[in-house]
């Protein structure tokens, strides 16, 4: 019996043996597993980050040329009227020549 208890000993001690590499290798891949977790998860928000700047940023750059376009359009319609009363001014001015002459 002392050989029988003896091997079954020494099956316990590497059954525990492998059992406790078994959980340690299986704790350092956690450890990895949440480490690059943790460097993807860091890399996402800085992502997210610059995603919102930038999307800021090209909000405001619109509102600008909104802006612009819209004075543009505000400056050609007060353009187009003055070029319309000198039209009609000049038109006169002729027709007062043209009668002027006959």
């Amino acid at each position: 019996m002392d050989r029988y208890e003896e091997r079954l000993k020494q099956e316990k001690e590497e059954a525990n043996k492998n059992v406790i590499e078994r959980v340690s290798r299986i704790q350092q891949e956690k450890e990895s597993v949440d480490t690059k977790y943790e460097q993807k998860r860091k890399a996402l928000k800085e992502l997210e980050k610059n995603i919102q700047l930038t999307m800021s940023q090209k909000d405001r750059e619109i509102a600008v040329q909104h802006e612009k376009y819209e004075n543009l359009e505000r400056n050609q319609s007060e353009l187009i009227k003055q070029y319309e009363a000198e039209n009609i001014k000049l038109q006169e001015t002729n027709d007062q020549l043209n009668q002027a002459l006959s």
